[in-house]
């Protein structure tokens, strides 16, 4: 298992933002689609309002923002 997990939609447009800057990106990372309900549950699990939901080190970050580019890159500058 990566260190990144995402949890995405297939009709969020945030969510396809923010896998198309992880592959740009070269971060390796697992995606659950939380249509999946077992992922679904997972996420709610861990209080997520919604997707995309990412976790860095089991970390949580809701959305795709400033935050979380900057989060994702200091990942991968130490990786």
């Amino acid at each position: 298992m990566n260190d990144v997990t995402v949890y995405t939609q297939a009709r969020c447009g945030y969510s396809g933002q923010l896998k198309d800057f992880l592959k740009r990106n070269h971060i390796e990372y697992t995606e659950k689609d939380v249509s999946d309900r077992k992922h679904f549950d997972e996420l709610m699990e861990l209080k997520g309002q919604g997707v995309p939901f990412t976790l860095i080190y089991n970390k949580p970050y809701a959305g795709f923002n400033e935050r979380v580019k900057t989060a994702l890159m200091s990942f991968n500058s130490q990786n």
